[in-house]
């Protein structure tokens, strides 16, 4: 389902049989306009929304398949409704660990409501499953300053350090350096994700690795960054995330992180 198509919600079809345990349509109308302002930030990457929207949508019609005889239901109205879908997540994770799904229910709830956590748990649990990315907690931080001025860094380096995407940090918060006030906040964060660089890389060739990069800084030559990669590749370098954003081709108007971070001028 596209971001920008909420038919689904706002034409909400439900398998109820009784009126009175359908959705009600200006609650579902006011999840809908809660998205709309959601995808109104800029500042996130569209596929994170994207995400988020997904999980709302689909976990309200997975909370409405639930035949509303079920325990989950007790005492409450029987309506399936934006409130409920944490308990309905962590009643499917119970029964079923490796629930992708439930886990973005759970972040999508965080990341709507503003909580301080901002999907925190979600974000671990997905990680468990091996199925982390380092841009949703990222993006869900993110959105959490922009919307209430928290700057939750401990929280989020204390994710992102222990499962090694300080790298992919990096890669994902270059995009955000053109703008001054969403730069310092990326600064900060890769700050406190610190990561050294092999010093093998630096000593070979003569320090080949290191000139290359201060002729690209110098020259602002980015159309040489594969010629980085290589000598990245020759000195023994074999991370993905850093060869493959050198030769990715796309354009370097404001710097490049690796260029900084093999210069240390992070």
């Amino acid at each position: 389902m596209s971001r920008r198509d909420l038919t689904a919600l706002l034409d909400f079809r439900s398998v109820a049989t009784e009126a009175r345990f359908r959705p009600d349509p200006e609650h579902l109308r006011g999840v809908a306009s809660v998205l709309r302002h959601l995808e109104s930030c800029v500042a996130l990457d569209a596929e994170f929304i994207d995400a988020i929207f997904q999980a709302v949508v689909t976990g309200l019609y997975r909370l409405d398949a639930l035949p509303r005889d079920h325990p989950f239901w007790e005492n409450t109205n029987r309506r399936p409704t934006f409130a409920k879908l944490p308990e309905f997540a962590e009643a499917v994770l119970r029964y079923d660990p490796s629930d992708q799904h439930a886990c973005w229910m759970l972040a999508a709830a965080d990341v709507v409501n503003g909580a301080n956590a901002f999907g925190l748990e979600a974000w671990r649990r997905l990680h468990q499953l091996g199925a982390l990315e380092a841009a949703w907690p990222i993006n869900a931080a993110l959105h959490l300053w922009l919307q209430t001025g928290k700057d939750q860094l401990t929280l989020l380096s204390e994710l992102l350090n222990p499962c090694g995407l300080q790298l992919d940090t990096r890669n994902i918060l270059e995009r955000l350096s053109g703008d001054p006030q969403l730069s310092g906040w990326a600064r900060r964060v890769i700050r406190c994700c610190p990561v050294r660089v092999d010093p093998a890389w630096l000593r070979w060739n003569d320090g080949t690795v290191r000139k290359i990069a201060a002729a690209i800084a110098a020259e602002k030559a980015f159309g040489d960054l594969p010629v980085l990669a290589d000598a990245l590749e020759e000195a023994g370098c074999e991370k993905d995330v850093i060869l493959a954003h050198c030769r990715a081709g796309v354009e370097h108007r404001r710097g490049c992180w690796v260029v900084d971070w093999l210069l240390g001028k992070e």
